[in-house]
């Protein structure tokens, strides 16, 4: 008998302060170090009240990262958020904020990126850069951004003199964040699965937790986890069903163990655990060892895939409870259930 569980999710969109959106702005980018861990972001808070940046989360557009934040910044003060704070410490200005990541890699593509801070859910600054030379970083001047040579982290941009007399306007609170309008299609929504080493038994119901950067486009989103494929020898094993007891091989939009997420015109980042559900191995069908599973992200209405995120799962053993419900009907069956006689083996 197939247990009957629901595709529950957990949805969290996070909540937004205006208020302290309108203070904190990108204001310089560092994202081409020269062989070191030495990237950073820098940000300014352009009022005249502290801002606690613990509401706040930094992250990218390709291969996308989310990093929250710590502390507070003062009125009118600058924060460095570093890669690695021992990297840039001689660098800082004395009187800035640091946020240290404390993380090995650059996160930043060297390429051309774009960087996003977030409110909680909504976005509150954005900015994209193309290719930048090595140890040149991507400023704020006047009101609008370009490639500067010298890096001023925790400081005043070294901005290029103007050619003309800059209005004084490009200096108010209300004028100095940058007016770009991003053009977004479903495809540039972003999917990460935070937690990439899972461990569950055959017969198990797991729940995968993901990150959905949405770009502010509406849509009716169906979000499913599947196992396909057997780590230890590369070999393809589908090892997931959905609530009939169906092996989920394809049409993978249309399971029933899909969760369904309505997004909205605001861009938001959204907490999910997607929901799998392991077949059970009564007859001994599949190995135990690792497997490579995949989240995917599919349009309700055309099936179209948006974004997917990869993960691996160690699944050993039986989950008895569920085994021996099956255990009567079973060939080669090597549960431990109290009173159940096991069938002889017809080979």
């Amino acid at each position: 008998m197939v247990r009957r569980v629901a595709a529950v999710a957990f949805i969290l969109i996070l909540a937004a302060s205006s208020s302290a959106s309108a203070c904190l702005l990108l204001n310089e980018i560092y994202p081409n170090p020269d062989g070191t861990n030495n990237e950073w972001v820098e940000l300014y808070n352009n009022c005249s009240t502290s801002v606690n940046l613990s509401e706040f989360i930094v992250t990218d557009n390709v291969s996308p990262h989310f990093y929250g934040l710590y502390g507070e910044v003062e009125a009118k003060s600058f924060v460095v958020v570093a890669n690695n704070a021992s990297l840039v410490s001689g660098a800082v200005a004395p009187n800035a904020t640091v946020v240290n990541l404390g993380i090995g890699i650059n996160w930043l593509n060297k390429p051309g990126d774009s960087v996003f801070l977030l409110n909680g859910s909504a976005l509150s600054d954005s900015v994209a850069f193309g290719a930048i030379g090595d140890e040149n970083s991507w400023s704020l001047c006047n009101g609008s951004w370009t490639e500067t040579g010298n890096a001023t982290p925790g400081m005043p941009n070294d901005c290029p003199k103007p050619t003309e007399p800059v209005n004084e306007t490009n200096t108010t609170e209300d004028n100095m964040t940058d007016n770009i309008t991003y053009e977004f299609t479903l495809s540039d929504m972003k999917l990460t699965v935070a937690d990439n080493n899972y461990t569950a038994r055959f017969g198990d119901v797991e729940y995968i937790e993901c990150n959905l950067f949405t770009n502010g486009t509406p849509a009716t989103l169906r979000i499913v986890a599947y196992i396909n494929r057997n780590n230890d020898n590369d070999k393809q094993k589908w090892i997931t069903k959905d609530k009939k007891g169906n092996t989920i091989t394809r049409h993978f939009n249309e399971s029933d163990t899909a969760l369904i997420l309505e997004t909205s015109s605001t861009m938001q980042m959204v907490a999910l655990q997607v929901p799998i559900m392991l077949k059970d191995n009564c007859n001994n069908e599949y190995a135990d060892g690792k497997y490579r599973g995949f989240v995917r992200v599919y349009q309700d209405v055309t099936g179209n895939e948006i974004p997917h995120g990869e993960f691996n799962i160690t699944v050993q053993g039986n989950n008895d409870a569920f085994c021996c419900e099956e255990c009567p009907k079973c060939k080669k069956c090597e549960c431990s259930c109290p009173g159940t006689s096991l069938p002889e083996s017809s080979g």
